[in-house]
């Protein structure tokens, strides 16, 4: 789906301070991998003193290893999808390697949900901001892993909403480019057209 229609941003509460993490995705190689890895990392990082849990949809649900400082759902196929982003306060898109435009990522911003991924989650995308773009899974892992040591439950809504707001940016430079596209191929036609013209003209006029 296109980035135009504006899809329905209702967050959830946030229970008690518990934060809800997903990860939506389909059960190929590279997503077992990345998921595992991500976790396996996470998990070595606890005990954490922020309380969190981790939501995970699709195929991918079937291929989760076990971790014993994380809490996991295991939510199997996601009927509907926007009940599932409604349901998580950020989505995590952890990748190994990769190349072109990330569906979980584009899903992400386009429902305006914080976004937390490697540089391989969002290398087509304009991002700018370290969480949309870490150096490794690891790397992110770590990062994830230090701010849900910290009890400032003031300090973790401001991280919160200052990913909704690099989100809800992202969505806005990916409309814009979006805009930009459509432009040049609308001048394009519309040069394709004149230049016909103008031919046209020219063979009238030689005639």
């Amino acid at each position: 789906s296109g980035m135009d229609g504006d899809k329905p941003i209702r967050n959830r509460k946030i229970i008690s301070n518990e934060i809800a993490f997903g990860y939506l995705a389909s059960s190929n190689a590279m997503n077992k991998e990345s998921i595992n890895r991500f976790l396996l990392e996470l998990n070595n990082n606890g005990p954490f003193v922020r309380k969190f849990f981790i939501n995970i949809g699709g195929n991918i649900s079937g291929h989760i290893g076990d971790y014993p400082n994380i809490n996991i759902y295991k939510k199997g196929h996601i009927k509907d999808i926007d009940h599932f982003y409604e349901d998580c306060d950020i989505i995590i898109a952890p990748m190994v390697e990769g190349t072109g435009l990330k569906i979980k990522s584009l899903e992400a911003i386009e429902y305006g949900k914080p976004l937390i991924g490697t540089k391989y989650s969002t290398n087509d995308l304009p991002a700018d901001c370290t969480w949309h773009s870490f150096l490794s899974i690891e790397h992110m892992a770590r990062y994830v892993g230090n701010w849900l040591k910290s009890d400032n439950s003031e300090k973790n809504k401001q991280t919160i909403s200052y990913l909704q707001h690099k989100s809800l940016e992202l969505k806005d430079r990916l409309v814009a480019r979006q805009l930009a596209a459509k432009n040049q191929i609308l001048n394009s036609i519309s040069e394709k057209r004149s230049l016909k013209k103008d031919l046209s003209l020219i063979k009238n006029e030689a005639k």
